[in-house]
């Protein structure tokens, strides 16, 4: 019985949520886990097309359809924001705490009990709850004040020391209304915090989401993280490259990779790694890791029959977001998009950090976009190679400088180009080092059968084509296309940050 009326009650707490404006407060923080101060946030509204800035100290915005409301009656004067969640004994809570109240924080089982207990007056702020928890399970974090009462879930996978909340202050926070563009609920957004020191600007990561609830966001920048070769410790290249007129990403360091029995995403230790016929196993129990996978398959339940990551149907019309082929991987669906919903754990490790290329920004990077002269040619998008023994597609950056004493590459934007540059592994880091993109021929699956494994490269965007497929960029021997092909085929996934 107290299960289902914990149960109830939490449903009652996220439809009166739902059923508001959704409000959206800022916070960021340092990789370290230091805070970090910011002098304006960008919010850009993907779903509807506009962008905007708000400056500190509005920490706060408004989202919905009618005019602005008060922040804390969105929010009922608390926002939280656990992270890392699921976590291994111990995790950190952002709080912020919009007026001073009387404020009881309580971490609950499952069937109701009281596991810890912080009771208090408290001033209006932004507070971090260290939480350790001593045994491994679901449980949930209350945070209840005069003002009404938020709940977020808590996922712990291992023992900690003792079951403890410490509370810690972290300044003092600003919530006044802002005004800002139309917004519906389930609108894909980005945010982007800024600092500003000394004259010299840093944005944070951009946080990609669907917003649905009000909630703290917290920002993460990349402050003093040395590089490592050519990409950055989250995985990021060092090197951009345009998609589209103004727009530019940065790949990640490898393809994307996950092992199911640990629900685990990464990224390939190099680039020129697949993980190749394993991907037969693939299974919700596989303890090895796989690389081929399904249309849309992030995880996220997205109306579709197979979301799964180890999902092996061979019908296509099972990798419907939202039971329609006419839904793309952007927008109310972006969480079927692997980046936007998983959180990689050699890529940043936070979710919202990446995405995939659309078919149209494929296009855009091989066959449009300005760049450099290499071996005469002008504006070297690609070139098909051999790295480390892996045959695969060398994509150049916007601004590129062949390594001193390497060979020029041959055969530049040339789609029907056997695979005739060779670079060793320690040529490559070279040319890594200079900010080349490696995409490796990780062949494709059909159901648990894999195929074309260092022949053939395919490689999704999150745009759809028709009922049968979407968007894939696609390559072999004879050939390099931008092209529809079968949403139920296992193909390799590469991520961007913008």
């Amino acid at each position: 019985m107290k299960k289902l009326l914990l149960s109830t009650a939490l449903l009652l707490i996220m439809s009166t949520l739902l059923a508001q404006s959704v409000s959206v407060q800022f916070t960021a923080r340092s990789t370290n886990g230091q805070y970090h101060s910011f002098d304006s946030v960008l919010v850009e509204n993907v779903t509807r097309g506009w962008i905007q800035r708000i400056a500190y100290p509005d920490t706060a915005i408004v989202l919905g359809p009618s005019e602005a409301i008060n922040v804390a009656e969105a929010i009922n004067n608390v926002a939280l924001k656990v992270y890392p969640n699921p976590f291994a004994g111990t995790t950190s809570t952002t709080m912020q705490l919009n007026e001073d109240d009387e404020v009881s924080i309580s971490i609950l089982r499952i069937d109701g009990s009281v596991v810890s207990e912080y009771k208090s007056f408290m001033n209006s702020g932004v507070y971090v709850l260290n939480i350790c928890l001593a045994e491994p399970q679901v449980a949930f974090l209350s945070v209840s004040t005069r003002s009404g009462r938020s709940v977020a879930k808590l996922v712990n996978t291992k023992a900690g020391s003792s079951n403890n909340i410490e509370v810690l202050h972290q300044g003092n926070a600003n919530t006044k209304d802002v005004e800002i563009g139309p917004f519906n609920v389930g609108d894909q957004m980005i945010y982007t915090a800024v600092s500003i020191t000394d004259g010299e600007r840093t944005l944070s990561n951009p946080l990609i989401q669907v917003q649905a609830i009000s909630e703290l966001v917290t920002l993460l920048f990349d402050d003093d993280i040395p590089s490592v070769g050519g990409f950055d410790q989250n995985g990021a290249s060092n090197a951009v490259f345009s998609v589209a007129e103004g727009r530019t990403v940065h790949f990640s360091s490898g393809n994307l990779q996950y092992q199911a029995s640990t629900d685990t995403w990464r990224f390939a230790e190099h680039q020129y790694d697949y993980v190749g016929s394993t991907n037969s196993n693939i299974s919700l129990s596989n303890s090895d890791w796989i690389d081929l996978f399904g249309w849309g398959t992030s995880g996220w339940n997205s109306g579709a029959n197979a979301y799964q990551p180890w999902a092996t149907s061979t019908n296509y019309w099972d990798y419907y977001p939202g039971s329609s082929y006419t839904y793309d991987l952007t927008g109310t669906y972006a969480n079927a998009d692997w980046g936007v919903y998983s959180a990689i754990s050699n890529g940043g490790n936070q979710t919202g950090m990446w995405r995939t290329l659309t078919k149209d920004e494929w296009s855009y990077l091989l066959n449009s976009r300005a760049a450099s002269t290499v071996s005469g040619v002008a504006n070297a998008r690609y070139a098909k190679a051999v790295v480390n023994g892996t045959n695969g597609v060398v994509v150049f950056p916007d601004n590129f400088t062949m390594p001193s004493g390497m060979s020029y590459p041959s055969d530049i934007n040339t789609s029907s180009a056997p695979f005739n540059n060779t670079y060793t592994e320690s040529q490559w880091n070279q040319m890594e080092d200079a900010g080349c993109i490696f995409f490796p021929a990780a062949g494709y699956r059909d159901g648990t059968e894999v195929g074309s494994v260092g022949a053939y490269g395919g490689y999704w965007s999150s745009t759809y084509d028709d009922g049968f497929d979407a968007y894939i960029m696609d390559f072999n021997v004879d050939g390099l296309y931008v092209y529809g092909n079968r949403r139920n085929y296992g193909r390799s996934v590469r991520l961007v940050r913008d």
